[in-house]
Order: C-alpha cells, then structure tokens, then sequence
C-alpha cells in the first residue's frame, strides 16, 4: 500500500511539473501574441493619422468640386476589453 501511495505521488507530481511546463510555454506566447497585437494597433493609429492628414492636404487643394467623395477617415479600432 505504501508503494502504490509513492508511485500516484510520483505521477501526481510529474503531472504538475508537465501542466507547468505547458503554462510556461503558453504564457511566452500568449505575451508575443499581445506586444504583436500592440504594434500592430499602433502602425493601424499612424496609418489612420497619416491618411487624415493626406486627406485634409487633398481637400485644401481641392478646386471646389470634387470628382470623388471624399475618403473618410477610418475609425480607431475597439481595444476594449470584453
């Protein structure tokens, strides 16, 4: 009986050192997956400024009528939490 109480303690304990080996490994990269996210929410605001500014330019030069309408700004992605 005390042999077969080591021997689940041995495989308890090998289990959790797996599950935290597995944890480790999801967190690194569940943390890449988020400072991706966060350059990529940040090249997303710079692309949207630089075409509001394009399009303000456009629009000064703009003779009156415009052939096209003109391109609306895109809006700024969610980033709240759900």
């Amino acid at each position: 009986r005390g042999l077969t109480i080591e021997r689940r303690a041995r495989e308890i304990m090998e289990r959790v050192g797996d599950t935290q080996l597995r944890l480790e490994r999801f967190t690194e990269s569940f943390d890449l997956v988020g400072k991706h996210l966060g350059h990529a929410q940040r090249q997303f605001d710079e692309a949207a400024r630089r075409l509001e500014r394009t399009d303000a330019a456009i629009e000064q030069l703009g003779s009156g009528s415009p052939a096209q309408e003109p391109v609306r700004p895109l809006r700024r992605a969610d980033t709240t939490e759900r």
